[in-house]
């Protein structure tokens, strides 16, 4: 006996695999895309809109920004998926911050990083207390 089905069905289940896809694997991904170009962009306001959850965009800074003067570069990339990645329905991406200080007559350079995470619903900062179990 061959099993029978319908063109109808046949075309129902590929359009919901469809669609399941693309909200699962590729949404996050132009989440964060749409999270790198704006940060390119130098356009904070459009990134800070992309974030979720309460955290701002200058968790790296002081929140009044009277430092982002001393900030020389500003650099996002979006890190190669890995396994648990694509289980999680997330693209994982991270901001470097390249700063300096000339205060008192010395010259330091540093760089700071911030881990993002791309969901399907938007960004969300990473804060190092939560990836450690600290208070």
């Amino acid at each position: 006996m061959r099993p029978r089905y319908s063109l109808r069905w046949l075309l129902l289940a590929v359009t919901t695999l469809g669609v399941v896809f693309y909200v699962l694997f590729v949404r996050p991904t132009a989440f964060a895309k749409r999270f790198v170009a704006a940060v390119e962009q130098h356009d904070y306001a459009t990134a800070q809109s992309l974030l979720r959850g309460g955290n701002s965009f200058w968790v790296f800074a002081d929140e009044p920004r009277t430092d982002v003067a001393s900030i020389d570069h500003v650099y996002v990339e979006i890190v190669p998926r890995e396994w648990k990645d694509v289980w999680s329905c997330r693209r994982r991406l991270l901001l470097r911050v390249a700063r300096h200080d000339d205060s008192e007559g010395r010259h330091i350079e540093w760089t700071s990083d911030t881990e993002f995470v791309a969901h399907i619903n938007g960004v969300e900062v990473i804060v190092f207390d939560e990836l450690f179990g600290g208070p």
